[in-house]
């Protein structure tokens, strides 16, 4: 789809052996899996919570952001403000994990000015973009 419009996709992620979900080889694994799409991926391997990653992010036109970080309440807001620009979706994954992902989807939401919506058989939640930004 992002070739297709002429976007580009940031992909951010430490891929950090002994984080969480990352044992060593997922991000040799991840290089090969968006091989055919390489012309079109930005990656940038360092911490969504970092100074210099938020900035990079923020500087960036955004049209969908998908946040899928880690699983605390911290880090998911932070990330949603990250791309709270996002003149599209803002998609966050695993909001059922636990009460405060959804805590921090809610107020996300809030403080970001978007409309929250989430199906409770759905693993992720959606922030639309709402006239009142």
């Amino acid at each position: 789809m992002a070739r297709k419009h002429h976007r580009r996709v940031i992909a951010v992620d430490p891929w950090e052996p002994g984080t969480q979900n990352c044992e060593g080889w997922e991000y040799e694994a991840f290089l090969q899996n968006i091989e055919p799409y390489a012309d079109i991926v930005e990656v940038v391997r360092a911490s969504s919570l970092d100074k210099s990653t938020k900035a990079l992010i923020s500087e960036r036109a955004l049209c969908f952001a998908f946040v899928d970080g880690l699983h605390t309440y911290e880090a998911c807001l932070s990330d949603i403000r990250t791309v709270a620009h996002t003149r599209g979706i803002i998609v966050v994954d695993d909001v059922l994990w636990s009460n405060e992902l959804m805590r921090a989807f809610r107020r996300g939401a809030y403080l970001t000015r978007r409309i929250p919506v989430h199906h409770p058989l759905c693993r992720e939640g959606y922030l639309l973009p709402s006239s009142r930004r």
